[in-house]
């Protein structure tokens, strides 16, 4: 996972172009349909796994003291708490926190 505290983020992934901001997600699909939301937390993160066409955002919510993901196949998930990593193994995303290891 890369830590963002430096905004715009952007990554490519499969020809979608995605732009990371401290409360806001954009992405651009390949077709030039544009997408963004808007988010009460603040993107803190991002993992991007290019072989299994997926990327995970990692959005912190202080005020709950959470994270939540949020993943192009996967998802919203959480809440996780002391978020330490997301990562890729054996097919899966795996995020890793206090509690240990959960797959997405």
């Amino acid at each position: 996972m890369i830590k963002i505290d430096t905004y715009p983020y952007g990554f490519e992934l499969s020809g979608e172009q995605w732009e990371l901001h401290e409360n806001m997600v954009r992405w651009v699909r390949v077709s030039g349909e544009e997408n963004k939301m808007s988010l009460t937390g603040n993107v803190v993160g991002a993992a991007v796994f290019e072989d299994a066409d997926d990327a995970v955002v990692v959005v912190e919510y202080p005020h709950n003291e959470v994270f939540h993901t949020m993943g192009k196949q996967t998802g919203w998930k959480g809440p996780f708490k002391e978020l330490k990593d997301v990562v890729h193994r054996n097919g899966r995303v795996v995020v890793l926190d206090a509690e240990g290891e959960h797959a997405l």
